[in-house]
């Protein structure tokens, strides 16, 4: 239900501003692209400024061992 949430926020938002630039909204043949491209650009801006770092955090404090390493250890 989120997903669905911040694409809508997006949709709103091309429609307001193609009304407040051109006075008019553009014909769905034109709006399904540019809103295809709008959400996968809001896709991809979410991955950089919020998962990335996160991930990047989590692969810092990986464990820097591997499992032969530890059956080498406990034999």
């Amino acid at each position: 239900m989120r997903r669905t949430m911040w694409r809508q926020h997006t949709a709103h938002l091309i429609y307001a501003g193609e009304k407040k630039a051109l006075g008019n909204a553009l014909p769905q043949l034109v709006n399904i692209p540019i809103l295809v491209g709008a959400t996968w650009l809001a896709c991809m801006a979410r991955y950089v400024l919020i998962k990335w770092p996160f991930l990047r955090l989590k692969r810092h404090f990986q464990a820097n061992f591997r499992a032969s390493d530890q059956a080498d250890a406990s034999a």
